[in-house]
């Protein structure tokens, strides 16, 4: 979902256009990056200090990453545009003339 993010123009704003090109909003996006990033290092503390306070600091900080991360699949989902050819899935293929 990132790479199609950057890809389709991140944070650029399209000229004309009040929005970026993401229909997400940026503190959405770099929130569930700093929390992800936030419990990833709280994680290796614990790892290497093997105190069981830190462990439940970053499961406390793997929530809220993953309730974000669910929320903008979902929104992802269900803007993503069907297949090209107007075909959908489930619909019949046509064969011959």
């Amino acid at each position: 979902m990132l790479g199609i993010w950057i890809a389709r123009g991140g944070l650029r704003r399209d000229p004309g256009a009040s929005r970026t090109a993401s229909s997400f909003p940026p503190a959405v996006i770099f929130g569930h990056f700093l929390l992800a990033a936030v419990g990833l290092v709280v994680w290796i503390v614990y790892l290497l200090l093997d105190r069981d306070v830190l462990a439940w600091i970053a499961f406390g900080l793997l929530v809220p990453v993953a309730v974000l991360g669910f929320v903008m699949l979902a929104r992802w989902i269900g803007r993503v545009p069907g297949p090209r050819g107007g075909r959908h899935v489930g619909q019949p293929q046509r064969v011959g003339r």
